[in-house]
């Protein structure tokens, strides 16, 4: 039986090989802009990063406001999964309780995942980020204004990051009339 030599492989492959079997240990500070399909809503893709863009987007028309009361969940499509489940009995908008839940992504994670998803992250001033359910899961929702609302596409954009696991952007939506 006649055996199967490999070819010498020089110290360059075993550096790739490692580098490989260490990546999922490597731990740094520039943010997860998405694991898996983001979900944006009205967006002008001029308004979103080349990453986030590159990582996979899932884009829906924009959503008219049916007048309905915002404490009732959505049903909204394409479902965003985050990491951590809303309790039930606990109100989509009910912040206190959902911020009292084990959350792995600090506001300050948020923020930075959220700025990080936009074009030109000078250019928008974060007016707002409170942990809230979404889908059935706890999320941060961080919401954004252009500095100046006639600088770009979508003057107002709310990022809806996972408030657990690896605090990924779950969904984009841009609103002009949001408050």
């Amino acid at each position: 039986m006649e055996s199967i030599r490999l070819p010498k492989r020089g110290w360059l492959h075993g550096l790739a090989l490692t580098a490989v079997a260490l990546a999922p240990l490597a731990v740094g500070t520039t943010p997860v802009l998405a694991a898996a399909q983001v979900r944006v809503v009205g967006c002008n893709l001029a308004s979103l990063s080349p990453e986030l863009i590159a990582a996979g987007l899932n884009g829906v028309a924009p959503i008219a406001d049916d007048g309905a009361d915002d404490g009732v969940e959505e049903d909204q499509q394409p479902k965003i999964v985050g990491s951590i489940p809303k309790p039930r009995g606990v109100s989509e908008d009910d912040s206190r309780r959902l911020a009292a839940l084990n959350l792995t992504t600090t506001r300050d994670q948020a923020i930075e995942t959220a700025m990080a998803a936009v074009a030109d992250r000078t250019q928008r001033t974060v007016n707002k980020a409170v942990v809230e359910g979404e889908n059935g899961y706890v999320v941060w929702a961080v919401k954004t204004e252009l500095n100046n609302s006639g600088s770009g596409p979508d003057p107002k954009l709310e990022a809806k990051i996972d408030a657990g696991g690896d605090g990924r952007v779950l969904s984009i939506e841009c609103d002009p009339d949001d408050d």
